[in-house]
């Protein structure tokens, strides 16, 4: 390459070079319009405090929801009925047995059984999926089937 090459290529990447910066610089004026240095320092304390702010309830938020876990845990669930004919020469499905469990397996299972003459209603407590009440085998399955809907 000859000198002249070389100047006209000198010079074209300065007029880059310089176009460049005089767009960064009408950038930067433009960002900066009427802001002061102590404008941009209380902007950046807000923002500092925003975020200490949002780092807080964020922290309080996930407390929140820990303990929203573990009350859930205790509530019941999952409720199962299971219809069934006690009497089998005579009747249809007006009986029932319906378990409510929370996600530990206490609870309660509800029997009714359904004859003409009569209607009668019973409860049993439920701890870990058991009772210390004898279970029918209605009541054992309203049990199983509704802790497979425990989440």
């Amino acid at each position: 390459m000859d000198q002249v090459n070389i100047i006209y290529l000198v010079s074209a990447v300065v007029l880059v070079l310089l176009v460049w910066i005089i767009v960064l610089e009408l950038r930067l004026r433009r960002l900066l319009r009427g802001k002061t240095g102590s404008d941009l320092e209380e902007l950046m304390g807000k923002i500092n405090r925003d975020l200490n702010e949002l780092i807080r309830a964020r922290a309080e938020l996930r407390n929140d929801i820990e303990t929203i876990r573990a009350k859930i845990r205790h509530h019941v669930r999952a409720i199962k009925t299971v219809r069934f004919n006690p009497f089998k020469d005579s009747g249809s499905n007006q009986s029932f047995a319906t378990a409510f469990l929370s996600d530990e397996g206490d609870g309660v299972v509800i029997s009714s059984l359904y004859s003409r003459d009569r209607v009668g209603i019973y409860a049993k407590p439920l701890s870990n999926h058991k009772s210390e009440y004898e279970l029918t085998d209605e009541e054992k399955r309203a049990i199983s089937e509704s802790q497979n809907h425990v989440g």
